[in-house]
């Protein structure tokens, strides 16, 4: 059996439940742009997109370091309500 080390990011929306509840289309359209940049920011920092589905994110990196700077890159280099919209509104510019 091969071994393979791998480090897993996983994202999602916080609220989404209530978003998609309160505005389906705006909260979709919101969120598919945002999904698209965050795929792009995981494969710029070594990552691979292993699945999306709804509001989440699966991401797979070679090692931790690489999944640290992918995740905090989608938070630094994306849109400045980015943080907000994962549940992370101190980070938001």
């Amino acid at each position: 059996m091969e071994r393979k080390l791998a480090a897993i990011l996983h994202a999602d929306v916080k609220g989404y439940s209530r978003l998609i509840g309160e505005d389906e289309v705006a909260t979709l359209r919101t969120l598919t742009p945002y999904l698209e940049m965050m795929s792009a920011l995981v494969r710029h920092h070594g990552g691979r997109v292993a699945g999306s589905a709804g509001d989440s994110l699966l991401a797979e990196f070679p090692s931790v370091v690489a999944a640290v700077r992918g995740g905090d890159g989608s938070l630094e280099e994306g849109p400045p309500s980015l943080p907000r919209l994962f549940g992370y509104p101190e980070l938001a510019g």
